[in-house]
């Protein structure tokens, strides 16, 4: 930058003078805004890479549980049956109270 006086510049090199100042080039922030877009693009892949991750733990704990109850379901052993059906899994081996009561006012209320 030239360090005249204000003064001593004709009116046409003031505007070249202010003009020059107006297209300085940016400082250094685009560059380190480049860096971010980087880093935001390696935080992007690293995220998707830790949801195929969890997606696929997911899955491999889906497909355990099915081969666990397609084993359950052939082996047909009435002792885990009945276990299971009071840990309240599948369908309930005994009906409860409030079952067999709206069965009972179903019936009265339908004409025979």
């Amino acid at each position: 930058m030239i360090s005249l006086p204000f003064r001593s510049l004709r009116p046409a090199s003031r505007f070249v003078v202010i003009n020059l100042r107006s297209t300085k080039p940016p400082n250094t922030a685009r560059p380190a805004q480049a860096g971010r877009g980087n880093t935001t693009q390696l935080s992007s892949l690293k995220d998707a890479e830790e949801t195929l991750l969890r997606l696929r733990s997911r899955q491999k704990q889906i497909d355990v549980t099915a081969a666990a109850t397609a084993e359950m379901e052939q082996s047909g052993d009435p002792a885990a049956v009945s276990e299971l059906a009071a840990a309240g899994c599948g369908t309930p081996l005994k009906s409860s109270a409030d079952a067999v009561l709206d069965r009972l006012a179903s019936r009265i209320g339908k004409p025979a």
